[in-house]
């Protein structure tokens, strides 16, 4: 005499649970029994709401195990792929930039514009023309779209500067 065990599975607190442990651009595979009211057909649809946006489906393959006839489903984790700081960088207080923003990005940026949003001149060697601005004046510019800093008596505006920061924006909001 032989027992089945029969067990309702919940495919939507499966794929919640694996949204957490797949990182966004990776993929794993479920396999099911096939038809209109199997294990498959259950996760397709529920991909498309645990988490909501989470899954996209990827491919669907039929197949057999033990001559009972199965379903395959790839599912792609949504998301981008977040970068990864190695064990120097965490030491080293380094934060994890937007796509977009790093040193060569800033460089290309900084090429020829007028990043001084009215705090000084263009060129550092028109020492006259700058103006005099006092502490009060620069500290009263510390918020991330009008961010000040005082550096070796010259004031710099440094917002458009934030996102590009190695230590992050924190860190020049700190200073500013």
């Amino acid at each position: 005499m032989s027992r089945m065990l029969h067990a309702r599975l919940d495919v939507g607190a499966l794929l919640s649970a694996l949204a957490v442990l797949v990182r966004p651009g990776g993929r794993c595979l479920l396999v099911g029994n096939a038809g209109p009211g199997g294990v498959a057909a259950a996760v397709v649809k529920a991909s498309r709401r645990y988490p909501p946006g989470a899954w996209r489906v990827v491919r669907q393959t039929a197949c057999a195990s033990g001559g009972i006839a199965c379903e395959a489903v790839q599912l792609a984790r949504l998301g981008e792929a977040a970068p990864r700081l190695g064990r120097l960088e965490k030491a080293r207080g380094k934060v994890v930039l937007e796509p977009g923003f790093g040193l060569a990005a800033w460089l290309r940026l900084s090429r020829g514009a007028d990043l001084t949003g009215g705090v000084g001149p263009l060129d550092e060697e028109e020492e006259e023309a700058w103006p005099k601005w006092s502490l009060a004046d620069v500290a009263s510019h510390t918020t991330p779209e009008d961010s000040w800093m005082a550096v070796r008596g010259k004031v710099y505006n440094v917002s458009p500067y934030l996102r590009y920061h190695p230590g992050g924006a924190d860190t020049l909001l700190d200073a500013a």
